[in-house]
């Protein structure tokens, strides 16, 4: 995740200066900000098409659409013979599901596309990837900004684009946390500010010792897929350095708070690995 705004308006439509300046346009201005991205660096939107003028509103937040003509504009800049915007790539709620809580599958789309999973529908080159969704009458709004690395580099064309940096580190068998070199707050997974301080010039990825102890757990007996074996644990580990990461533990499943932990890596078919825990 490179950056998240959220913004509540209002209870009602009675209550809304504007209806045509949703609470989108703040959450998607400190999504982009944080994020460090223009909407030009935008590869792939994703948003909460309740009805026809909650999409084009919706796109008005991120910065896509910057005129109150919204639906013609929105029909013509989605248009995939014209090259333009990838919007709602799985079909949007009507077309492929709404099962109550359509903004969950959105994040899904939206993790998917960055990955190259999406099959089908993916969109050739998707690196950066955004969600919107709303809550209550068009009262509450979140953006997030999702992308295939932690951080963004200019390439030498002026386009933002995403440099390994973790992923280098995790295929070197290497835990890395992210540190502010001006106020030294340690922080995990990497994001685009320091959440200490704010800065966003001063951030710097260091290895970590690997230790670390268990600050809860939980043992898993379903398996999300076949080919998984059950049961297993998955925890929370407060790192040595101070930040928690998810993962799973390893050499059983008789688990407690404070156990000491260390790193260990999973390798993955393309090169990749995992970090995982074993008793220290």
């Amino acid at each position: 995740m490179l950056g998240y705004g959220e913004r509540t308006t209002n209870t009602s439509f009675t209550a809304v200066d504007d209806l045509t300046a949703p609470g989108a346009i703040g959450s998607g201005r400190d999504a982009f900000a944080r994020a460090g991205i223009t909407p030009a660096d935008v590869d792939v939107l994703q948003v909460y098409d309740s009805f026809t003028i909650t999409a084009a509103l919706q796109r008005r937040g991120p910065g896509l659409l910057r005129t109150r003509r919204g639906a013609r504009l929105h029909r013509r800049r989605h248009d995939p013979a014209r090259g333009a915007l990838p919007l709602n790539t799985s079909g949007g709620g009507l077309s492929y599901c709404h099962p109550g809580q359509f903004g969950i599958l959105l994040l899904v789309e939206a993790v998917r596309q960055p990955r190259g999973e999406a099959g089908d529908r993916q969109v050739a080159g998707a690196r950066t990837a955004v969600a919107h969704g709303t809550g209550g009458i068009l009262s509450t709004h979140a953006t997030v900004v999702l992308g295939v690395d932690r951080r963004l580099a200019r390439s030498s064309s002026g386009r933002r684009r995403h440099r390994p940096v973790v992923g280098d580190a995790t295929r070197e068998h290497r835990l890395t946390v992210q540190t502010c070199t001006q106020c030294d707050h340690v922080q995990h997974p990497p994001r685009a500010m320091c959440t200490g301080c704010s800065s966003m010039e001063h951030l710097v990825l260091r290895d970590t010792s690997g230790d670390g102890v268990v600050d809860a757990s939980t043992v898993v007996h379903r398996a999300p897929r076949p080919d998984v074996e059950v049961p297993y644990t998955v925890a929370r580990v407060r790192l040595a350095e101070g930040p928690i990461v998810l993962t799973r533990l390893t050499g059983g499943n008789d688990w407690a708070i404070g156990d000491a932990v260390t790193v260990d890596w999973l390798d993955l078919p393309d090169g990749r690995a995992l970090p995982v825990f074993s008793r220290g």
